[in-house]
């Protein structure tokens, strides 16, 4: 990590991928797909997760400290404050860790259900944020992509994800992200009507 800090000075952020050390079940394979993002080559992306990232001084000096008001997401919401002042965000596959993920589908359902409500709280706090899910509906083109966001883009991703698990798709294997996906949407909207702080 240290080389690379040297090498990239504009790279305020650096981490790559998170590797499951719990074998290689079907509930692992599920969860290191849905949980973390995988490249094949170095690449500049929106964040990193928590668990694999390393941060410049300079950039702790330049953003502060992690938000301590969110349960989740602190990290998503780190990476983006980054960006906001200039920084830039690599993901470099040879710098890995190993992580335990969650060990039974309840658990995994209810990791992307608390997911979608940290996602919420980080997105609302910025309004310039990338998001597949519209912060208000007030425009014909809101309505579009809020119905997109349960509808068009959890199937997608789940098309997506299954294709990464198999070379030949099958419909249980989508259907596993779709339900993980969902669980996602429904923590996002729980979050929505929860009373501001």
């Amino acid at each position: 990590m240290v080389a690379y800090h040297q090498k990239y000075p504009k790279a305020g952020v650096i981490g790559g991928n998170v590797i499951d050390a719990g074998g290689q079940s079907y509930l692992s394979r599920i969860a290191d797909i849905a949980t973390f993002p995988h490249h094949d080559t170095m690449t500049q992306v929106r964040s990193l997760a928590g668990v694999n990232s390393s941060y410049k001084k300079e950039v702790i000096q330049d953003v502060g400290e992690y938000d301590e008001s969110l349960f989740r997401g602190e990290d998503v919401d780190y990476n983006w404050r980054a960006i906001q002042k200039g920084w830039d965000v690599l993901f470099i596959p040879d710098i890995k860790v190993k992580h335990l993920h969650r060990p039974s589908w309840k658990g995994l359902i209810y990791q992307h259900y608390m997911y979608g409500r940290a996602h919420y709280l980080v997105r609302n706090k910025w309004e310039n944020m990338y998001s597949h899910y519209p912060i208000r509906i007030d425009s014909f083109m809101s309505v579009l992509k809020w119905c997109a966001s349960w509808t068009w883009i959890p199937l997608q991703d789940a098309i997506q994800k299954a294709k990464k698990m198999n070379s030949l798709l099958n419909g249980f294997d989508i259907l596993t992200y779709w339900i993980i996906n969902m669980a996602n949407r429904i923590g996002s909207s729980i979050q929505r009507l929860q009373p501001s702080a």
